[in-house]
C-alpha cells in the first residue's frame, strides 16, 4: 500500500498517488528554476515556445499543454508584459494569435533548461524506465478517455490542425506541436 493512502478505497490509490507525484515535480521545477522568476505553468509555456521558436498559435500552446485558454492567456499576458514573449495576430485565423519567445528571453532559457535537466534527475529514473512510465500512463489515460467516451460523460476529445500555419497538433495523440508542412 502506497504510503499515506491507508484511509482511501483502493480505486482512489493511483489518481491519489500522481496528484502527489505531479505537485512534488512541479514544486521541484519551480524551486529549481526560481533564478528565472517564472512559475511553473510560465516555465512549461516558455518550455514549449522555446520548441517553437519562429512561433505557434496560442490554441496550440493550450492543446501542447493540455490546459484552457482561459488558463494559458493570462500566462501568456505576463511574459508578454514581462517584455519574454511576442504577441502577432496569426495570417489565418483572424481571432488567433501567434506568440513566440523574444531575445530577452533567451538568457532564461539555460536557467529553465539546468532546471529541467535537475528536475529529471531527481526524479531517480533511467532513460528508459521514464519512456516506460510514460508509455504506461498514456495508455491508461487514453483507456480512462476512452471509458468516459463510451459512457457518454465527456464530448470527444478536441482535435485541431494548423497545416497551413506549420503546425499540426493532435491532443489525442500526445498533444505535440510539430512543424509539419
Amino acid at each position: 500500500m502506497p504510503i499515506g493512502l491507508a484511509y482511501l478505497p483502493e480505486q482512489l490509490w493511483l489518481p491519489q498517488q500522481l496528484q502527489h507525484t505531479a505537485r512534488a515535480a512541479s514544486a521541484h521545477v519551480r524551486q529549481a528554476a526560481r533564478g528565472a522568476g517564472l512559475t511553473f505553468a510560465q516555465v512549461a509555456v516558455m518550455a514549449t515556445l522555446w520548441r517553437q521558436p519562429d512561433g505557434i498559435p496560442v490554441g496550440a500552446v493550450c492543446e501542447n499543454l493540455g490546459l484552457s485558454s482561459a488558463t494559458v492567456s493570462p500566462v501568456l499576458r505576463r511574459l508578454h508584459e514581462r517584455g519574454l514573449v511576442h504577441r502577432e495576430p496569426s495570417a489565418f485565423d483572424a481571432r488567433g494569435l501567434i506568440v513566440s519567445p523574444t531575445d530577452a528571453a533567451e538568457p532564461l532559457r539555460e536557467v529553465v533548461e539546468t532546471a529541467l535537466a535537475a528536475t529529471e534527475r531527481a526524479d531517480g529514473l533511467t532513460a528508459d524506465e521514464r519512456d516506460e512510465l510514460l508509455a504506461r500512463l498514456e495508455q491508461v489515460c487514453e483507456r480512462l478517455r476512452s471509458s468516459i467516451l463510451l459512457e457518454g460523460w465527456l464530448p470527444d476529445p478536441p482535435r485541431r490542425r494548423w497545416p497551413s500555419a506549420g503546425f499540426d497538433v493532435d491532443v489525442t495523440s500526445g498533444g505535440d506541436a510539430a512543424a509539419g508542412s
